[in-house]
């Protein structure tokens, strides 16, 4: 596959098209029932999905090569069309990601989707969770293997590409891999737990709303070449209907396309039963019962020289396009009426609660509340937020009983307010020295994830030395270390002579130091 074309249709790239900003949406007030079934892609992972892995694993396990280089050919529907390289390198270690790592990536983004937004950076699966999530019975030690050397395959493996940013809607080119850290727990020889960080990029992208919403209860039965068709078939049915505005259509795509860019290099065949019957009829058989499409064929192109895949949409597609996009937009609108409502309520509710909690009494029928503790309940929510007002109604109550003061009205507050105000800041600085602390294990974890980093990239240059070369070095690592008076056959001499060799091959490749890293991943974020 190395220098293979890939050729993206008219509607490959959603940020290309002014006519459906539906997909970057803002999905904060869902119900909770969606909130469990929906998963968000974000739309530079979906274009680099198809090159990313590759999706026949006897063709992965032949990809044993550093480097593979393919060209992403995207047909703007307002302009030239743009040619862009898109290069991965696999760690040859762990090797060229497949299906399982594909799982894997599906289980990340679908349990981040559980958050809403912002979503995190950073999610932890149980051995079980894993496992169920990427539909496998079992967690046993052949498993335990595979889900490790899968989720390498993400932390190790480099994709060059353009990437674009929604927010200052530029294309940018990035050296990017999908995971910047894992980190496995577990007792003896038994993995029990493992954390992944999403690569930064990803997660701000996500957030800045460049993403779809798909429907996860109807891929998560799906094969991996089943999923990877949903989502790219989902995305262009739903492009096309928000500018069609009618359920009477149908999407066309290069059959040899759909191999090369969606299906991570299948081979394409030359017959449309082989291709039926042994590769995409089972799969567009599946997304059919899922509901997505309502039918699906493989035809000859206009040319004659190959084949296109045409599809129609189903109900289900019409379904999750209402749910996510069109029903949303009436409870986001809903929502912020109901906010604008509570801030209104805000007031009384705040002096209620303050002669409620005087009383100890619920239910304040028949007490009239004075205009003038409205109006100051305003005052104070001019100043201060309504947990603050909450916690200064709390404080004066509490130290009125305390100090045997007779309190009557909601004005009464005014005369404890100085002493809040003094554990208030008491309590800033307290919050201070606890975001000094939260700052310094921050920092200590950016330290973490760049020891790892280097650990990787003097292993990688370790494996690129010959014999000879890493000879040499031990014996002049052994020589340094006798010179420095350290006993040769001291506890840990060996160690010793590793680590400088492992210097030496840094410097010798120039290995960024700690702060000129952190300097590249900050200009790479920003």
């Amino acid at each position: 596959m190395d220098n293979a074309y890939a050729v993206l249709s008219d509607y490959d790239t959603m940020d290309d098209m002014d006519e459906i900003k539906h997909h970057t949406h803002n999905m904060q007030a869902e119900s909770t029932e969606l909130q469990d079934v929906r998963l968000f892609n974000e739309i530079n992972l979906l274009r680099l999905e198809g090159f990313y892995f590759c999706l026949d694993p006897k063709e992965a396990a032949r990809r044993t090569n550093v480097k593979y280089e393919f060209l992403e050919i995207i047909k703007r529907p307002k302009t030239e069309i743009a040619k862009r390289p898109v290069i991965i390198i696999p760690n040859t270690r762990y090797g060229y990601p497949s299906v399982l790592a594909y799982k894997v990536l599906q289980a990340i983004m679908q349990k981040l989707s559980w958050f809403s937004y912002p979503v995190p950076d950073t999610v932890t699966f149980s051995q079980r969770e894993l496992a169920r999530l990427v539909g496998r019975n079992s967690f046993g030690s052949a498993n335990q293997q595979e889900f490790y050397n899968a989720i390498r395959q993400l932390s190790t493996t480099e994709a060059a590409y353009w990437f674009y940013t929604k927010v200052t809607d530029e294309w940018t080119h990035q050296n990017i891999r999908l995971l910047i850290t894992d980190i496995w727990s577990g007792r003896q020889d038994r993995i029990t737990r493992c954390s992944v960080q999403l690569h930064p990029s990803i997660v701000e992208s996500l957030n800045n709303r460049h993403a779809m919403c798909l429907n996860y209860a109807r891929m998560e039965q799906l094969s991996p070449v089943g999923i990877a068709l949903f989502k790219r078939i989902f995305f262009h049915l739903s492009n096309l209907y928000s500018l069609k505005h009618t359920k009477n259509f149908e999407y066309t795509k290069s059959y040899e396309s759909v191999c090369t860019t969606w299906l991570g290099g299948l081979k394409v065949l030359r017959y449309k039963s082989d291709i039926m019957r042994d590769q995409l009829g089972r799969h567009l058989a599946a997304l059919k019962q899922t509901t997505l499409i309502s039918n699906y064929e493989i035809e000859k192109n206009s040319r004659g020289d190959g084949f296109n895949l045409v599809v129609r949409p189903g109900e289900g597609l019409f379904q999750d396009y209402d749910n996510f996009y069109v029903k949303h937009w009436e409870i986001e609108r809903d929502y912020h009426k109901a906010e604008a409502r509570k801030r209104d309520e805000l007031p009384q509710q705040l002096v209620e609660k303050f002669y409620q909690n005087l009383y100890h009494q619920g239910d304040l029928s028949g007490m009239m509340i004075l205009d003038k503790d409205i109006e100051f309940a305003k005052t104070l929510l001019a100043k201060y937020t309504h947990e603050e007002v909450s916690d200064l109604i709390l404080y004066t109550i509490a130290a009125a009983r305390q100090k045997k003061v007779d309190m009557r009205s909601f004005g009464g507050v005014k005369m404890f307010m100085n002493a809040w105000l003094d554990e208030k800041a008491t309590k800033a600085k307290r919050a201070a020295m606890e975001l000094r602390e939260s700052a310094r294990q921050r920092d200590q974890r950016i330290r973490d994830q760049y020891d790892f980093w280097w650990r990787d990239e003097v292993k990688r240059l370790r494996d690129a030395t010959s014999p000879d070369e890493i000879a040499a070095l031990e014996t002049q690592a052994t020589e340094k270390l006798l010179a420095d008076n350290q006993d040769p056959n001291g506890f840990g001499f060996e160690f010793l002579v590793r680590r400088g060799v492992d210097a030496f091959l840094a410097t010798r490749y120039r290995v960024p130091e700690f702060d000129e890293w952190l300097a590249a991943r900050k200009a790479k974020v920003a």
